[in-house]
């Protein structure tokens, strides 16, 4: 079909009533010694990508109080949840969640930031062999208005660089989290969004134990702030379970200068409730 997928014509609408579309974007911190990749150059190319997605949910990682500032004044269409992940929770980084506000409400009883360590409550812990604090930040979704499925739990985080048992260890306390969900919602559809520094099929991948949205993309997404590398290695994933993927993909965005808008390719995919049979 030629045109704008999210034309609402006949054909269409039966898959935006029972799809989600979601980003997970790494976007590089606001880090002054970038010289021509810095935050100020960039800022603008990644706030018209975002807002012009008109995607349902939106996982950012490595996001500066100042630059969330930025992005929450923007994206007009979208509200968020973010904590960071210092104990001072005015400085460091954060992995905010942006949902578009004109179709879903965050339960509020299901939501919040957990640290992942073994003191997964206390802001800025850290554990193993994790080189810094490391969280995720979780919300659980309700659709407003018609549409499947009508609720969702997204999960947004960045695991360590350097600690591959830490990186291990925080997919278990992840996968967990998922798995104390409340008897009553634990069939609930659930998306995972972020950088975890590891590549499919690694041991935390498969702790995690759900469906890789880009498992048939041979694209990569960290490109180093080179434009033509486009298969480096793909450390930055969209997972899920009880949904299926209808497409998954790789955003090669730049600047007008023909740099990329960050050091991390973003990632995109639309995922749906599985077809029942009849």
């Amino acid at each position: 079909m030629e045109g704008d997928w999210r034309r609402y014509d006949f054909f269409m609408l039966p898959l935006l009533l029972a799809a989600v579309e979601v980003i997970s974007f790494n976007i590089r911190f606001d880090n002054p010694s970038d010289g021509q990749n810095s935050w100020p150059i960039r800022n603008s190319v990644v706030q018209k990508y975002l807002l012009q997605s008109k995607v349902d949910f939106i996982g950012l990682q490595e996001v500066l109080p100042s630059q969330l500032v930025d992005l929450q004044l923007r994206l007009t269409d979208y509200s968020s949840i973010s904590r960071t992940r210092e104990a001072d929770e005015q400085s460091g980084e954060s992995t905010p969640l942006f949902f578009h506000r004109e179709r879903w409400k965050i339960d509020k009883t299901h939501c919040g930031t957990i640290w992942l360590s073994t003191q997964p409550t206390k802001p800025g812990s850290k554990s193993w062999d994790s080189s810094l604090p490391r969280i995720c930040t979780w919300g659980r979704f309700e659709r407003i208005g018609a549409g499947e499925p009508q609720t969702v739990w997204v999960m947004n985080t960045h695991f360590d660089h350097r600690g591959s048992t830490a990186r291990l260890k925080s997919a278990r306390m992840i996968r967990q989290k998922i798995e104390q969900r409340p008897k009553e919602m634990i069939h609930e559809p659930v998306i995972v969004l972020g950088d975890l520094n590891t590549s499919p099929g690694s041991s935390p991948i498969i702790a995690l134990g759900m469906a890789d949205a880009l498992r048939e993309s041979s694209s990569g997404t960290w490109n180093g702030w080179d434009s033509n590398n486009r298969t480096g290695p793909r450390i930055d994933f969209i997972l899920s379970r009880e949904l299926d993927a209808i497409t998954g993909k790789v955003d090669f965005l730049t600047t007008k200068e023909g740099r990329p808008a960050s050091d991390h390719w973003p990632i995109r995919a639309v995922l749906r409730t599985p077809r029942r049979p009849y």
